[in-house]
């Protein structure tokens, strides 16, 4: 076994000790599996639709999430409690679509499937009782990097269209560490320098360059994005690259905001019910449905 592999499946084990920290969902959703074809002929992306009960009769919005886990981990049970919560407060459907993981699946594989999800979801939204015109992505962490990327390519690709970007710790904005709350936070707080970089090593094939705007996007094109909604906890070490990611959008004439959430950790949102570990979870959560509900003109 490479070290990649053991790195992916360590941090898999690690992470999934974890998640029962999450609580347990309130059951408020219908829960519906379906499965996406890719261009690969053997393998579909499943997605689970989470959908919102006890809403008026017609198309909701949706809202397609991309987990996070440093992309290696997580999958389609380790955000439940979270997406349970966006879609029942929201009255939105989530569509949480399970791409496929490094380093087994390098880049661009996960993004891809991410894209291609979104794609079907577009084309086919009515069939699943969502609105085409509101069609909004969310991510947590390597999550939000995938979310915020693919509304880079559906503008490159004149793809669907995209009403907001909700970014929860957005993962590799950029890849140089060179921040300051890196130098602060980089050695002691998670996510660590060699998590980092050990992630990296197995999300970027060899031979592909690792500046590309569709692996770290605050290099990329901002311009003519949608509306962004960034949260951060200032013990984290992605901090300033979050920031910096707010003011490239800003700077690009993009209407974004980027919130800071005191003495807050990485993974903060998604260990919302940890209260007493994570303080400022639930009123991020709020915030971020509050954002869903501007956009979404709920």
């Amino acid at each position: 076994m490479n070290k990649e592999l053991m790195f992916a499946n360590d941090l898999r084990t690690s992470y999934r000790s974890m998640i029962p920290l999450a609580g347990k969902p309130d059951l408020e959703c219908d829960i519906n599996t379906i499965t996406i074809p890719t261009t690969d002929s053997e393998y579909n992306i499943p997605v689970h639709l989470y959908i919102p009960k006890n809403v008026e009769v017609g198309l909701l919005p949706i809202v397609v999430f991309a987990h996070g886990g440093c992309f290696v981990s997580g999958d389609l049970e380790t955000h439940t409690v979270l997406v349970h919560t966006i879609a029942s407060n929201t009255q939105a459907i989530v569509a949480y679509v399970d791409y496929r993981l490094a380093p087994e699946y390098p880049f661009p594989t996960g993004l891809n499937d991410f894209y291609t999800a979104l794609e079907w979801i577009s084309a086919n939204a009515t069939t699943i009782g969502a609105d085409l015109h509101k069609i909004a992505v969310c991510g947590d962490s390597a999550g939000a990097n995938l979310a915020t990327v693919a509304t880079m390519m559906t503008r490159d690709k004149k793809g669907p269209q995209i009403v907001g970007q909700w970014l929860i710790y957005l993962y590799a904005a950029s890849l140089e560490m060179n921040t300051e709350s890196w130098k602060e936070l980089g050695n002691t707080n998670f996510p660590s320098k060699d998590v980092f970089v050990s992630s990296l090593n197995c999300y970027i094939p060899e031979g592909v360059r690792s500046d590309l705007p569709y692996i770290a996007p605050l290099i990329g094109n901002h311009e003519n994005l949608p509306p962004a909604f960034i949260q951060v906890g200032e013990y984290d070490p992605l901090l300033d690259e979050n920031i910096d990611y707010n003011q490239a959008l800003l700077q690009a004439g993009v209407k974004s905001e980027v919130r800071v959430y005191d003495k807050q950790n990485h993974g903060f949102v998604q260990f919302f019910k940890n209260s007493e570990q994570n303080t400022e979870g639930l009123n991020a959560l709020n915030d971020g449905v509050e954002f869903l509900k501007s956009i979404f003109n709920r």
